[in-house]
């Protein structure tokens, strides 16, 4: 009787320690350039994805800071070996080995303290950039950057189901015609086969968000009219907003009812904290 008596005082203590673990959260990273940056995830981002999930299971991280290339979210990236910079374009320079990684290594800095240890419950991986490579004549290398972006983070969460959602760059630079924005297609075409190629990734059209009225500039607070603009307009921040929640949602949902839920939370020590010790 006592042996039984002391495996049931075990087993509930088992099972109420189950019941106060705390469980993983849906985690939706932000990452990118200046349209990144400059759309506010409060308007309809936030809104949409906690209303799916709920407010308490949802984490928002966002690492987004303007004129970045990719190589600095990518810690082995080289330029194409034929590679020089072009003098017709102003404020470019050749690209700083000790550059590679910096943003990447910040935003996991940022996910590390808002999952305070917890692995997530599912990640969807929210990404607009390019402008900067298509500037520097970088193009030949944004594929395998953005394949190598995506690697890192699947390396650093190998248990986590992700997602990866890319806002294709807009219409500003179609067919190059921008002086300073020489490679903008084959920016576009490198982020479309990369959608094409990876698992559980998808790709939506900016052309119709950078027509019209701006965000209040952040100094005087005047508003100007964008047309065809290299950065989005209010309300296409807003729509940009909704369409990163939706497309986010959707992949998840698909990829967690395949049987991919790893629903089990777990003290976790993401790769990228080991690395400088390497």
């Amino acid at each position: 009787m006592k042996k039984i008596f002391y495996l049931t005082i075990m087993m509930a203590a088992v099972l109420l320690s189950s019941a106060n673990a705390e469980p993983g959260k849906y985690l939706f990273i932000l990452s990118g350039q200046s349209n990144m940056q400059g759309m506010d995830q409060k308007l309809s981002f936030e809104p949409r994805v906690i209303e799916e999930y709920g407010r308490n299971n949802v984490l928002i991280v966002k690492e987004a800071i303007g004129g970045r290339p990719i190589r600095m979210w990518v810690h082995d990236w080289a330029a194409a070996p034929d590679w020089k910079v072009d003098p017709d374009i102003p404020n470019t320079k050749p690209p700083l080995k000790e550059e590679n990684g910096i943003l990447y290594d910040s935003m996991m800095q940022k996910i590390t303290d808002a999952t305070k240890g917890i692995a997530p419950k599912a990640i969807a991986f929210c990404w607009i950039q390019g402008e900067r490579d298509a500037r520097e004549r970088h193009s030949a290398v944004y594929e395998k950057s953005l394949k190598k972006l995506f690697a890192q983070l699947k390396a650093d969460f190998p248990d986590t189901p992700i997602v990866f959602v890319i806002g294709k760059l807009s219409d500003f630079g179609k067919d190059n015609k921008q002086a300073f924005y020489p490679e903008w297609e084959e920016v576009c075409r490198a982020q479309e086969k990369v959608a094409l190629d990876t698992p559980h990734c998808t790709i939506f059209s900016t052309d119709d968000l950078n027509t019209g009225d701006s965000p209040p500039n952040w100094k005087t607070k005047k508003i100007s009219q964008r047309v065809d603009d290299l950065h989005m307009s209010a309300e296409g921040y807003k729509i940009m907003g909704e369409r990163f929640a939706e497309e986010s949602i959707q992949l998840l949902n698909t990829i967690l009812s395949s049987g991919n839920d790893k629903t089990a939370p777990e003290k976790i020590t993401p790769a990228f904290i080991n690395r400088s010790s390497e």
